[in-house]
């Protein structure tokens, strides 16, 4: 007897959820590396590591629980998209490859987006 095929996946698979991961994964590599002023460091590890994991709470959850943590997901999109233009203001990264990481948050935040909806 054969296993039901057409059971969701969960989280894995959504390609949200796996875009958030690589993001989160470049994000912290190039974070490493920066000394900005402040808690701007700290505030883009916080809110890269939010992406995900709200993401993957959402996936778990039905009605307004669910939209809540997609939505909460997106402002965390939103507050990194800041602080990396803040780190890309002050020169503090090569430029070729922080807009490599812009582009891709963008279009996370365009699939998280989607969820919200």
């Amino acid at each position: 007897m054969h296993g039901n095929t057409n059971k969701p996946k969960g989280v894995r698979g959504l390609a949200a959820y796996e875009l958030a991961l690589e993001v989160s994964k470049n994000t912290l590599k190039l974070l490493n590396n920066i000394h900005a002023p402040g808690d701007l460091v700290d505030q883009a590890r916080r809110a890269v590591i939010s992406i995900p994991l709200n993401i993957a709470e959402g996936a778990g959850r039905t009605g307004r629980d669910r939209r809540y943590h997609f939505t909460v997901a997106y402002g965390s999109g939103r507050e990194l998209a800041a602080a990396l233009d803040i780190i890309r203001m002050l020169g503090l990264v090569d430029d070729g490859e922080m807009e490599t990481l812009i582009l891709t948050l963008d279009r996370l935040n365009g699939l998280v987006w989607g969820l919200c909806r």
